[in-house]
């Protein structure tokens, strides 16, 4: 997805001004994290995933040139520090592998790894978005497949903005994207 709709997830929002820190939590491959350091000339982000998911991260930022300003912490992001002082978060395709109680334990995490007036942004597949008849039926495919694969599930819009609105963030934007019918860009600040 990051290489054929990366240009159209990062079209959907813009960082605050003068971004200089950006944390990429479950970045995996990392080309979200590269292609936003090409977007933004002052940028440096933190990759943080486990030890094998990086391994594709290092080849992509070594490829792309990118090893001054991209770093990777290896960890489990439930459990690893985050620090603190990001301007922007990315979970991008995490909220359907976890609990409802996880989803808002992972966002307060974000929230004060933020900055004041810092964005979170959400990529993920929402149940009830979609409104044919075979995006409905591959809405609720992908969550039965999460089910068994992994014990996750799609969750609606309503579901997120619950969560970030629980856990100190401002009113979501939800952006669909045209390259990928039924994931949604869901971006907001960190609110004080």
């Amino acid at each position: 997805m990051a290489r054929f709709g990366g240009d159209d997830i990062l079209g959907k929002f813009k960082l605050p001004p003068g971004p200089t820190r950006l944390l990429d939590v479950g970045g995996g491959h990392a080309m979200y994290s590269i292609l936003m350091c090409e977007k933004y000339p002052e940028l440096a982000a933190t990759v943080l995933d486990s030890h094998q998911a990086l391994e594709t991260a290092r080849q992509n930022i070594a490829a792309a040139n990118m090893g001054q300003r991209i770093t990777l912490q290896e960890g489990d992001f439930l459990k690893a520090d985050y620090g603190s002082g990001y301007d922007a978060v990315f979970l991008f395709n995490i909220v359907h592998g976890l609990t409802p109680a996880l989803n808002k334990e992972l966002l307060r995490k974000t929230a004060q790894a933020l900055k004041p007036g810092g964005q979170v942004v959400i990529v993920e597949q929402l149940l009830g978005a979609v409104s044919t008849p075979i995006g409905k039926a591959s809405t609720r495919l992908l969550g039965l497949a999460y089910f068994h694969l992994i014990e996750g599930k799609t969750y609606t819009y309503e579901d997120l903005q619950g969560w970030l609105r629980d856990t100190g963030y401002g009113k979501p934007q939800k952006h669909g994207l045209l390259k990928a019918p039924g994931n949604y860009v869901i971006v907001t600040e960190r609110m004080d």
